[in-house]
């Protein structure tokens, strides 16, 4: 997983970003220091994180734990996507909206 350092640091200092992306995909490379995972919060934007390969069913997510979490298909595995959101319902994000691989966009909020 990548991008989600930032959110765990601001989670540790009693700040909670209100919203973060989370992309079944592999992380861009970042030529720059700006368009690097975990650069997003340095620069006033929502972070985005990229699974980068992780198995969802094994997935540390607990710091997505009560956010709303926007949850695409990157460059991943599109039968992914609903263990992705089962995996964010286990970790208690507090609303997921999706967008399903046929295109549909989907919504859950605790």
């Amino acid at each position: 997983m990548k991008g989600h350092r930032q959110i765990v640091d601001a989670r540790s200092k009693g700040w909670k970003p209100v919203a973060a992306f989370l992309t079944i995909g592999t992380a861009p490379a970042g030529e720059f220091w700006f368009d690097r995972p975990d650069t997003d919060i340095g620069q006033q934007a929502l972070p985005q994180v990229w699974t980068d390969g992780d198995d969802p069913t094994l997935a540390d997510l607990r710091f997505l734990r009560g956010m709303r979490v926007h949850l695409d298909i990157g460059d991943g595995p599109r039968h992914s996507f609903w263990q992705w959101w089962a995996a964010l319902e286990a970790a208690e994000a507090a609303h997921i909206i999706g967008i399903e691989p046929d295109g549909e966009v989907v919504q859950w909020q605790a």
